[in-house]
């Protein structure tokens, strides 16, 4: 999809709202380490893409906590894909 996102702004549009509301959801249950962004990359058309952004602060992750966190993640968006339908 990333590719036909750059190239049509109602397919990105789409993902900016999933994205933004996915980011809202994972904010109720504070997940501290995470940011939105409104322009992570702008697309062919000039329109701009929301993406997520991890802020891991802790100066002893490690390839393990790191993977346990985008496992973390994983099970979430599942959580929210089902809740949303």
């Amino acid at each position: 999809e990333y590719e036909i996102e750059m190239k049509d702004d109602q397919v990105l549009a789409k993902n900016n709202e999933y994205t933004s509301r996915f980011y809202k959801w994972l904010g109720q249950r504070d997940p501290g380490f995470l940011s939105k962004t409104t322009a992570a990359i702008y697309t062919d058309t000039g329109a701009s893409m929301v993406a997520l952004r991890i802020y891991p602060l802790s100066p002893y992750i490690t390839e393990q906590t790191a993977e346990l966190l985008i496992d973390g993640l994983s099970k979430a968006k599942m959580q929210f894909d089902a809740e949303s339908k």
